[in-house]
């Protein structure tokens, strides 16, 4: 769930992430490169350095050509859900709302850097 908080990926692109879609170039840095599950365009995802270090950990384990090992989607909410009720969340949390948080958090990121200048 982490990745898509990062990079916008939809739990079933998740799922399907291969390993040799992750692509790492000197000038560009690393990248995923996908063909998107529910309307198969292509999609090239810069990776920022916290998804980096997550794709760098499944990379070279296991003999699976994908990158994850996946749950399914409810269990992965059910666990999402666990987890809220113990940090004390009260907004409702799943898998799908990491998707629209890659948007929001660059910007909050960037306010942050600014005001600690």
């Amino acid at each position: 769930m982490l990745l898509s908080c990062f990079t916008g990926i939809a739990y079933s692109d998740i799922c399907r992430l291969r390993k040799d879609q992750i692509i790492s170039d000197p000038d560009k840095g690393m990248y995923i490169h996908l063909y998107r599950t529910k309307t198969n365009h292509p999609a090239f995802i810069p990776l920022l350095p916290q998804a980096r270090k997550m794709v760098s950990l499944y990379i070279g384990k296991g003999e699976s050509e994908y990158l994850f090992p996946t749950i399914s989607n409810q269990k992965s909410n059910a666990y999402l859900k666990e987890l809220a009720d113990i940090c004390h969340i009260r907004k409702r949390v799943t898998f799908h709302v990491a998707r629209h948080i890659n948007s929001s958090y660059p910007l909050k990121t960037k306010n942050l850097q600014r005001l600690s200048a």
